[in-house]
């Protein structure tokens, strides 16, 4: 809420709510905060805006998180305890900025503040502080025109285009609950109770071709690659490899290989009508993907560097929004969910496999 309150006098009030699955193994976190700032125009150039806040956060049952070390007030060890048990945070903020004004476009400015937290930790040093901080920033800011934000003529947007997406893939983790045995990886024999591998991550290109139907909707073809190298093997079991043994227990071992995807999907696209430049979108698409699994280490063990192929049903789920930049093309910022339906990578069943991708992309229109 912003409210003015004479030409270079105003207020602003801001609430924020959130649900933090900071651990969900062991606690989430429902997180309130309300802020509330005075601003004040010195000059032209130079602006006051005192602030205060107030946080509220409560950690749900955490009864099975590890015990950690506790310390007193003057930093000596006490024990251990679970910090994060039915824990309540609050904590009360006052702050003054000072900003300046560069140009129109560029601004800086300087901030004091001084925090105390008080919580039903019990753990003192993680909820009960007092802290006095001060930092500078800078920011700039581009003032849109009118015309970024009106198409003269809604037709322009209407039939085929190409569009091109780069950006971040993040895999979840392939595991399963059953017990392998045999052939558990590719190149990797054994037993192996609980697998769960952990993918580093990686690197996703789409290229969609696709036309518009009307000014809020279309269909589109893509395909893409997903390039994901490994990070982590997990479970209970002795495995062997060409170079030789390795044992696998709680804190699992270092793993070198790759996971590759490759989606086709066909997808329906819902997009925001009217006369905007900029509008968002929704995508949900269903199609076939082929993906690659290969181990060539595991910890300090070389295998015989297979791999195994899988050929499945996925789906693609997607947002994000295009920005009209002229006649022909837009720039494009969307998150992606793609999901493998069952595939199989030796003995390796991991349910559906899921992928989170961040992409920008460039949209073409003929």
């Amino acid at each position: 809420y912003f409210h003015p309150l004479t030409d270079n006098q105003a207020v602003s009030l801001s609430w924020r709510a959130s649900y933090v699955f900071s651990n969900p193994s062991y606690f989430t976190r429902t997180d309130n905060s309300l802020s509330g700032t005075y601003i004040y125009n010195c000059t032209e150039k130079i602006s006051l805006s005192p602030f205060a806040s107030y946080r509220l956060a409560y950690y749900t049952d955490a009864s099975n998180a590890p015990a950690t070390a506790d310390f007193n007030d003057q930093g000596q060890f006490t024990g251990e305890a679970n910090g994060f048990y039915r824990r309540l945070d609050q904590q009360f903020t006052l702050g003054l900025g000072l900003n300046f004004q560069l140009s129109p476009e560029l601004s800086t400015g300087l901030n004091f503040n001084y925090s105390k937290s008080d919580s039903t930790s019990q753990i003192a040093e993680t909820g009960d502080f007092t802290n006095l901080t001060a930092g500078a920033n800078w920011s700039m800011t581009y003032k849109f025109s009118e015309k970024e934000f009106v198409v003269e003529q809604n037709s322009d947007c209407l039939g085929p285009y190409v569009r091109t997406d780069l950006g971040f893939g993040f895999v979840n983790n392939l595991e399963s609950s059953q017990t392998l045995t045999g052939t558990v990886l590719p190149g990797v024999t054994g037993t192996l109770a609980n697998p769960s591998i952990s993918v580093n991550p990686g690197v996703r290109f789409d290229v969609s071709p696709g036309f518009n139907l009307t000014d809020w909707f279309g269909v589109e073809l893509s395909g893409g690659i997903l390039y994901n190298g490994l990070d982590h093997l997990n479970g209970s079991g002795a495995v062997t490899l060409d170079g030789g043994t390795e044992t696998i227990s709680g804190g699992g071992l270092s793993l070198t290989g790759r996971y590759l995807q490759v989606p086709a999907i066909f997808s329906t696209v819902f997009r925001w009508p009217g006369q905007a430049r900029w509008k968002p979108y929704l995508s949900t698409g269903f199609g076939f993907a082929y993906s690659q699994l290969q181990i060539t280490q595991i910890d300090n063990t070389q295998t015989s560097d297979q791999f195994e192929e899988a050929y499945s049903p996925a789906f693609s789920v997607g947002s994000g929004f295009i920005w009209q930049v002229s006649d022909t093309v837009d720039f494009d910022v969307a998150y992606k969910l793609l999901g493998l339906i069952n595939p199989t990578y030796s003995s390796l069943q991991p349910g559906v496999a899921l992928s989170n991708s961040i992409q920008f992309g460039i949209n073409v229109r003929f």
